[in-house]
C-alpha cells in the first residue's frame, strides 16, 4: 500500500512539472529550443567564499549530468553530484525537472532520488552553469542547492547565483539547437 502512494504521489509531481513546463511555454509565447547541457566538473573553494566563518574548503568532488530538451520542451537527464565539507562526503543522484538555457548559461533543476544524506530524499536540486565556448576565461558553476519542488522551479526561471565560480577540473557544454 505504501508503495502504491508513493507512486501516486509521483504521478501528481510528475504532472505538476510538466503542467509548469508548458504553462511556462505557452506564456513565453513560443515553442522551446531543443537544447543540450553536458558537463563533469570539480572544483575545491575556501568555506570563507560562501560568508561562512570556517577554515577549510567546500570540494565539489564531482557534478557531473546529461540533459537533453527536445524541441517539444519534454526534457530527459540525470546528474550526480558528491560535495565533501566539514569531514562529511554526501552524494545525490536523480533526473532532471527544469532547463532553462539562454546563450552559453543553463540552469537546471533536479529531483534527488539517491542519496547518502536520507534527510535530502524526496527534496529537490538545482544549479547554474555557464560554458566558456571560447576558451578565453574558465567554464562556471554553482554548488548545487536543495529545497522544494517550487522553489526549483523558480531557480529555473533564472536567477543570478549568489556564488559561481571557475570550474578547476573539468569541462561544460551547453548547447541551444536552434540553428
Amino acid at each position: 500500500m505504501a508503495k502504491r502512494k508513493k507512486g501516486i504521489v509521483a504521478l501528481v509531481v510528475l504532472l505538476l512539472v510538466t503542467l509548469t513546463m508548458v504553462s511556462t511555454v505557452m506564456a513565453n509565447g513560443r515553442a522551446a529550443v531543443p537544447a543540450t547541457v553536458v558537463g563533469v566538473t570539480s572544483m575545491s573553494i575556501p568555506l570563507t567564499e560562501f560568508g561562512l566563518d570556517l577554515e577549510g574548503n567546500a570540494d565539489m568532488d564531482e557534478l557531473s549530468y546529461a540533459i537533453r530538451r527536445r524541441g517539444d520542451g519534454s526534457l530527459s537527464g540525470h546528474y550526480f553530484y558528491q560535495v565533501s565539507f566539514l569531514g562529511t562526503t554526501n552524494s545525490y543522484s536523480g533526473e532532471v525537472v527544469c532547463l532553462k538555457v539562454e546563450g552559453d548559461r543553463a540552469w537546471v533543476g533536479a529531483t534527488v532520488d539517491e542519496s547518502t544524506n536520507p534527510d535530502r530524499l524526496g527534496t529537490y536540486s538545482w544549479w547554474q552553469v555557464k560554458d566558456n565556448q571560447d576558451n578565453s576565461s574558465a567554464s562556471r558553476s554553482t554548488f548545487v542547492g536543495f529545497g522544494t519542488l517550487e522553489e526549483t522551479i523558480d531557480y529555473c526561471e533564472g536567477p543570478d547565483p549568489n556564488f559561481i565560480f571557475d570550474v578547476q577540473r573539468g569541462n561544460i557544454r551547453v548547447n541551444s539547437l536552434d540553428h
